[in-house]
This record gives C-alpha cells, sequence and structure tokens, in this order.
C-alpha cells in the first residue's frame, strides 16, 4: 500500500484502507464489525482478532484474496457500499466454514466448490438479512440476481465432476458452484425445516459439520452425506446427486420465508457473441463470431483483436449491463458497446409479499 492510509479498530475487529472510497470508510468497517461478531455467535467460533485490508484499483474493483482470519479486497472511487458490504459478508463466511476438508486449492479442489462457495453465497444475504445489517429489498436484489444468472445460464446442465476443466476458461461454468450450489442450499433448507416441522433447518447440518471439525474429525463429503440422510433419508441423497450431476435446481417458493414469493420471468441469456475461449487466447483475436447477435450487430468482426480486459461474473448477473470492447482492426482501435445478451428464458425470480418477516 501506498498513500494515505485509513484505520479502523473495535473490540477484536480491526481494518486499514488505501486511497479513498465513495463513502465514509469507517461505515463500512463499522457494519463488518457488526457482522463478523454476528458470525461469531452464529458459527460458535471467535477468533481473538479478525482484520480487513482494502486497497484501490481501479481496473478490477471488487476481487479479494482470503487470508488467516483477515480478507484483502479492492475498490474503486465509485465502488458502491452495498458492493463491498456483500462482498465482505461473502468472504467473512468463508473465514468461518472454509470448505470441505479438500479445499479449492487442493487437487480436484474446484470439484467440491458448490460447498463452500455455494454456502457463502447462501448465507452472504441470509445472515446480514436476520441480522437486520441489509434491508429487505437488498436481501432479495441479492438473491434475484443469483437466480437470474443461474436459471439464464447456457451451461446449466454442466456437471459438477467437468467444473474444473472449465472453470477459468468461461465465466458461464465459472459461477455454476457459486449460483447452483446456494440455490441447492435454500431448497435443502426448505426441505429440513418442513421435514421437522420448523424444529431444525440448514444451519444445524452446517454447526455439526464444524463442531466435528472442531474435534478433529473430517468434515467431508461423507459426513454431508450421512447427515442429509438423516434429515432428509434416501430422498435427499437422490436429489443431491440430481444437483451434482447437473440437474436444475428447483427451491420451492416460500424456500426464504413467508414474506417472499417466487415468480417466472422472462429474462435472457448471458452472451458474448463469440466464442468465450476468445479471452483467454494469446493473441484474443475475435472468433466464432455469432450471427445476428448483439455483438455482431454493434460491428464486431472476426478477427479483431480485443485491447481491454474486464471482468465478466458480475457482468453475467446484471441484465442490463452493456460491453464495451476496445478492439484492433486494420491498425485501427475502435470501440464498441453492446448489450451481450441473448435469447430469453424463463426464470425464477422472488417478490415481496409485504409481511412481517419472522425468518430466524
Amino acid at each position: 500500500m501506498a498513500g494515505t492510509i485509513g484505520a479502523y479498530a473495535k473490540d477484536n475487529f480491526f481494518g486499514a484502507w488505501q486511497g479513498h472510497f465513495a463513502f465514509d470508510g469507517t461505515e463500512l468497517m463499522d457494519w463488518a464489525s457488526r457482522l463478523q461478531s454476528f458470525y461469531g455467535d452464529f458459527f460458535d467460533q471467535r477468533p481473538a482478532s479478525f482484520g480487513v485490508f482494502a486497497r484501490t484499483n481501479r481496473l478490477n474493483p471488487g476481487s479479494g484474496i482470503g487470508l488467516t482470519d483477515s480478507f484483502a479486497f479492492t475498490f474503486g472511487d465509485k465502488t458502491p457500499i452495498g458492493d463491498l458490504e456483500s462482498l465482505l459478508a461473502h468472504e467473512m463466511v468463508h473465514a468461518f466454514i472454509n470448505s470441505l476438508d479438500n479445499s479449492m486449492d487442493a487437487a480436484g479442489g474446484l470439484s467440491m466448490s458448490w460447498f463452500g462457495e455455494g454456502l457463502a453465497v447462501y448465507y452472504q444475504r441470509t445472515l446480514p438479512y436476520r441480522a437486520g445489517l441489509i434491508s429487505r429489498q437488498a436481501f432479495l436484489d441479492d438473491l434475484n440476481e443469483t437466480a437470474a444468472r443461474y436459471y439464464t445460464n447456457a451451461l446449466i446442465g454442466t456437471p459438477n465432476d467437468r467444473i474444473a476443466e472449465g472453470f477459468w476458461k468461461d465465466t458461464r461454468v465459472r459461477v455454476l458452484p457459486y449460483d447452483r450450489g446456494s440455490l441447492y442450499f435454500a431448497t435443502v433448507d426448505s426441505e429440513i425445516r418442513r421435514a421437522s416441522g420448523g424444529q431444525r433447518s440448514l444451519d444445524d447440518l452446517v454447526r455439526r459439520m464444524l463442531a466435528e471439525r472442531r474435534a478433529g474429525h473430517p468434515m467431508n463429503l461423507a459426513l454431508w452425506r450421512d447427515l442429509l440422510r438423516s434429515e432428509l433419508g434416501e430422498k435427499g441423497l437422490t436429489e443431491f446427486d440430481g444437483m451434482l450431476a447437473g440437474k436444475t435446481v428447483s427451491v420451492p417458493s416460500n424456500a426464504f420465508g413467508p414474506c417472499f414469493e417466487r415468480v417466472t420471468k422472462q429474462l435472457r441469456r448471458f452472451d458474448l457473441g463469440f466464442d468465450p475461449l476468445v479471452l483467454v487466447s494469446a493473441d484474443r483475436r475475435v472468433a466464432g463470431l455469432k450471427p445476428g447477435s448483439t455483438a455482431a450487430a454493434a460491428g464486431l468482426q472476426n478477427g479483431d483483436r480485443i485491447l481491454n480486459r474486464f471482468p465478466q461474473d458480475a457482468l453475467q448477473g446484471n441484465q442490463s449491463a452493456t460491453l464495451t470492447l476496445e478492439i484492433e482492426r486494420s491498425g485501427q482501435q475502435i470501440a464498441l458497446t453492446y448489450l451481450p445478451r441473448g435469447e430469453e428464458v424463463p426464470a425464477f425470480q422472488w417478490q415481496d409479499k409485504s409481511c412481517q418477516s419472522n425468518v430466524k
């Protein structure tokens, strides 16, 4: 870090940042401190200290990396506080749960990312909402972005054992463990609540798994299957195996409590309009341009060399976000802007039923 350093400390939480947020930095840190305290009570784990570090990055704001009882992330001078709250909520879940004993960094770890990333996405909105740290609308916005990205994903049926080979090649594969996993866990939570008459939930399974880990026992796939069977029987295991095989997760309408109901909307698939492997190739020259696509309509041509880099995961989740490509053609540089969307498909979304929330 270089330049003026901001600092925050409260109880066992601290933060430090370089540069200037688009808001009061202490507001974000105070929010994160309160959420971290709530997480400690919820997961029954309280680290001696927990810290976050932030620095400016105008090219890729909102990226980050988990550290030991801490997290480092980037932001831009226009990054809204809500985006960073969601990022911190997600990454602080990882600090408590991490993943199954086969981590994402281990050989074959990406095939297990449905667990750690799915739970992080599920809890990044659920726990702040329960804690009163985000509004009902913020909860809905987060949920619907995830659901929209999942149900419009042209590669929604990709089996879990094929995730690793495409994870760094295609954003549509990369986001599947996050989106599919989080909606699967929402479904499991709903089914456990229904089967137990509201006495148990997904939370109980997660806490039991963490207790096994603290006791020195494996927190692995076998443990998850055993706990799932104890709550939902063989039907639960069949649904789990179906999810891993790429079966579309159908989340019940009331899965998120009595204040939300499921509706179906027509949304458009994310579609760059050309072969996404172009973006990870050495010369990044457009190939496989789709006739009739919005990219072709904007004037993009096969052979154009793409000069700029851009994050795709968030772009895929935003139905109205446009993409600007800076290209080189015949020695000239051209900027083309278009909406990277294709065909319309039905997708589940949730809406407010305007009731009193009793989510616990």
